[in-house]
């Protein structure tokens, strides 16, 4: 025979059960994609002949006259590139490893605004910024 405590929690676990399964809550998220957290690798060098990141979106994929960081991370990720990286303004550019991570660029050499929104930078000239999808 069950203990009293035990019944009790068994018919409480199944009511929470129903309430969460027929909340319209629990129906809509399940259309909400999952958290992804982006975390920054900072500004690197990159040089026109050892690309920190091989896979350059190419115009005809990508609003380069709306480039922010967000929306070269969001491309990259469709495309399942661990890192994303903005450069010159609003060239985006993929891959899922970093060439040389220990090739910090100068100070300042991430500086050109964004075409997307001039409050925010998107590398410089031969400078990207990098971030890697860590979720």
């Amino acid at each position: 025979m069950f203990s009293k405590a035990l019944r009790l929690a068994v018919l409480l676990h199944f009511v929470l059960t129903q309430i969460v399964l027929a909340s319209p809550a629990s129906a809509a998220s399940s259309s909400i994609p999952p958290l992804e957290v982006w975390r920054s690798d900072g500004c690197l060098n990159d040089p026109n002949d050892a690309r920190q990141l091989s896979f350059r979106a190419q115009p005809s994929m990508i609003n380069e006259d709306g480039m922010t960081i967000e929306v070269c991370r969001a491309f990259c990720q469709s495309n399942k590139f661990k890192y994303a990286g903005v450069e010159f303004a609003r060239e985006c550019w993929c891959e899922n490893k970093i060439r040389d991570p220990r090739s910090e660029a100068p100070a300042g050499a991430c500086s050109m605004a964004c075409t997307g929104d001039s409050k925010k930078t998107c590398g410089g000239a031969n400078a990207i910024e990098i971030q890697h999808r860590v979720l």
